[in-house]
């Protein structure tokens, strides 16, 4: 497994970290040769690994991936002596690998002005506490003691940085696939790289060569790179271009607003019609992608508004929404208690355009009591509901969260599932999903024109997933 990780690691490396990341699976897997481990010869796995990297690297710096790997390979020796349990052990190594990582922008100044820790360190980090918790099949939870903290000073410097101080311009990634009959020598082929430019990380297989080099002159790299074989995987970066382009593109923030509205939403259709009913900010979830407070609390601070309002749409979804009240102190948020996308459109529609929340909020939680709500969807597989057997392939009709039709006719659990909501309605709403054109979702209005022959029968296409039909009655 670790020598697969090797191949694919090196072969799909990104940028010096991952080249670096790479190197140290490498060296790790070469540590785990025997047909049994132990701790020790993890820790020197650990070491060897560490070797690896720093060999790959022409001009080693610290304050990266690579000091947060040699932390983790000292640590590991030492605790191969003083601990037994592999458990207790991997504990303790990878605990100690995050305390580096915090270290880490006391090494680099450019880290400590932005707020952050190295990034590589930070992956390395993710891998090993990923391989723990699939060892020990625990949710362990490490956190960083290191708090990012955003620097204006350090963001303005960067953005007024002069992109011509970039001493070599083009970052150049490539792998030779090597030809058996051309030798190649790996320190003349890093000298070769160290006169024409830095960041220089040449790794060699025994089939194939990864370079990765900032120069001014990729061209060159490029024509010596082909005196040893094929070149695959051609990358080729103009850095000064990208400095001046992520600061030209970027967006002026938006001015603080008084009022905003954040819906959880599903297919491009019902995104759209909330957005066009005034929802700042639609987050792309519901029934099989139900967003997580962090989302909902993101959302939130994007639309910078003083007051917000959130419509989850979905039933599982009102309980996350709430506890974002409890995380955020910038703004006053509300939640609707709305369980469907017709009670939100709903609600949206019912917004007068004032920005008093509690009267907002009140007409809100009014208007969604008189929209019953219906969905037709399709069983995934048998099974028993209410003493009804429903088979897989069957069209399920729902009614306010429970199933009140079942057929293998689309157009019989449509035309049941209508009779059975409210008769007095006089508005009805058809939703059609992904699954149907609107050549076939036209007809369906037409059957429900017949049924609710006094209601007005307004057709939309939500393209939403799962569901064929939404169908509101108000």
């Amino acid at each position: 497994i670790v020598k697969a990780a090797s191949t694919g690691s090196l072969r799909g490396a990104r940028g010096n970290s991952g080249v670096i990341l790479s190197q140290l699976i490498r060296g790790f897997s070469r540590g785990l040769q025997e047909d049994t481990i132990d701790i020790l010869t993890i820790a020197n796995a650990f070491q060897l690994g560490v070797d690896t990297a720093y060999k790959a690297v022409m001009k080693p710096k610290e304050g990266t991936i690579l000091t947060v790997a040699k932390g983790i390979a000292t640590k590991a020796i030492q605790l191969s002596m003083e601990i037994t349990d592999l458990e207790d052990f991997a504990r303790e190594v990878i605990t100690y690998g995050y305390e580096v990582l915090n270290k880490t922008p006391d090494m680099l100044p450019v880290l400590k002005e932005a707020g952050v820790v190295d990034a590589g360190g930070q992956g390395l980090m993710t891998i090993l506490e990923g391989a723990l918790k699939a060892i020990f099949t625990e949710d362990m939870k490490l956190t960083l003691d290191y708090t990012p903290t955003k620097n204006n000073d350090a963001f303005y410097a960067i953005k007024n940085f002069n992109s011509n101080e970039i001493t070599f311009g083009y970052c150049t990634e490539f792998i030779i696939q090597k030809n058996p009959n051309k030798k190649f020598v790996e320190e003349k082929t890093r000298k070769f790289f160290d006169n024409i430019g830095d960041s220089i990380v040449v790794v060699s297989d025994d089939e194939f060569v990864k370079v990765h080099l900032h120069t001014d002159n990729p061209g060159l790299a490029i024509e010596h790179g082909l005196k040893f074989g094929s070149l695959i995987n051609i990358k080729i970066d103009n850095m000064r271009e990208q400095h001046s382009s992520i600061f030209n593109d970027e967006e002026p923030k938006e001015p603080e607003k008084e009022i905003a509205f954040v819906s959880i939403a599903s297919g491009s259709g019902v995104v759209e019609i909330m957005k066009s009913l005034g929802v700042t900010k639609v987050i792309e979830g519901g029934q099989t992608m139900n967003p997580s407070t962090e989302d909902i609390e993101e959302a939130i601070k994007q639309v910078n508004a003083k007051k917000v309002i959130v419509l989850p749409n979905n039933k599982n979804i009102i309980l996350a929404a709430e506890q974002v009240k409890q995380l955020i102190n910038t703004c006053q948020v509300e939640v609707i208690p709305t369980t469907s996308i017709p009670q939100g459109v709903s609600a949206m529609i019912s917004y007068d355009g004032s920005t008093d929340i509690d009267n907002i909020v009140e007409n809100m939680k009014e208007a969604i009591k008189s929209v019953q709500t219906a969905q037709i969807t399709m069983a995934v597989r048998d099974t028993t509901m209410n003493g009804e057997a429903i088979e897989e392939g069957e069209y399920l009709g729902i009614l306010e969260g429970d199933i009140v039709v079942h057929n293998k006719s689309l157009k019989e659990t449509f035309k049941l599932l209508l009779k059975s909501m409210n008769k007095d309605a006089e508005i009805i709403t058809i939703y059609y999903g992904e699954d149907i054109n609107k050549k076939t979702a036209e007809k369906y209005k037409k059957d429900a024109m017949m049924i609710f022959n006094q209601a007005d029968v307004e057709l939309h296409k939500g393209n939403q997933p799962v569901y064929h039909f939404l169908i509101s009655a108000e």
